[in-house]
């Protein structure tokens, strides 16, 4: 089940349960993001579940906006968690 998600202060999360879906919002991509060595900051968003049986659950991430993204191919990831 969801608990919560956090973020730092200034973005916020909200929690869908009819989909199990947490949509952050943060701020478009603008330059002031860039770093000096071309990357781009990074966010940290903290989940937090309780898990009802033991097994596995998979955690999934993507990633979009409203600019073109020269590297769409890393715009999703999965992680795979057991449960015991």
């Amino acid at each position: 089940d969801f608990v919560s998600a956090t973020i730092a202060s200034t973005y916020s999360c909200a929690y869908t349960e009819s989909t199990r879906l947490v949509r952050c919002t943060l701020p478009g991509f603008l330059p002031s993001l860039v770093r000096s060595d071309g990357l781009v900051t990074s966010y940290r968003i903290v989940l937090r579940v309780t898990a009802r049986t033991a097994g596995t659950i998979t955690n999934s991430v993507a990633v979009s906006s409203d600019m073109a993204d020269p590297m769409p191919g890393n715009n999703t990831s999965s992680y795979v968690v057991t449960v015991r």
